[in-house]
């Protein structure tokens, strides 16, 4: 949890790194998801780590607006849970009906160390560590604060030597 802890600190634009929402885009631009990016402008979203849903169980990293919503579940060493990756459809079908949000707009990242699809469902994207090693690099490139910039690549470099 460590690890989503870090990547939620990224994610989120009202963070102490002061970068806004700039570490978003790099992530939704990896993946092509473009028509979500004028939703994120000025950090109307919010970013969560460990929600509870009841009996669709925690979900790892939640990031929300009133016009999208993305799960990211992040897998290192931990098997896969029974039905977890249904159960976590069946959150962003929640979304779509309670909020409102186009379905579209709600996306289920599953990320592991090898990019493999999940066995109890179907993911929108299944991610690598590697990846975010190389999101968080773009990432570095473009912050205007070198400490911040130097995490990202400490950070990075430290996913592509140990996951």
């Amino acid at each position: 949890m460590k690890h989503c802890s870090i990547l939620s600190w990224f994610f989120n634009p009202r963070a102490n790194h002061c970068q806004g929402e700039l570490f978003l885009n790099a992530f939704l631009e990896k993946y092509d998801i473009e028509d979500v990016k004028k939703y994120t402008d000025g950090g109307y979203f919010q970013v969560t780590t460990e929600d509870n849903f009841a009996s669709n169980g925690r979900v790892d990293i939640i990031i929300s607006s009133n016009d999208f919503c993305f799960i990211i579940e992040a897998k290192i060493l931990a098997p896969e849970q029974d039905k977890q990756i249904k159960r976590y459809n069946n959150i962003l079908k929640q979304q779509t009906k309670i909020f409102g949000i186009p379905s579209e707009r709600c996306k289920l990242f599953y990320l592991t160390i090898e990019g493999k699809e999940p066995s109890s469902g179907k993911a929108d994207f299944c991610i690598t560590w590697r990846e975010i090693a190389g999101i968080l690099m773009a990432f570095a490139t473009k912050s205007n604060n070198e400490y911040i910039s130097l995490t990202a690549k400490q950070y990075a470099k430290y996913i592509r030597n140990y996951l």
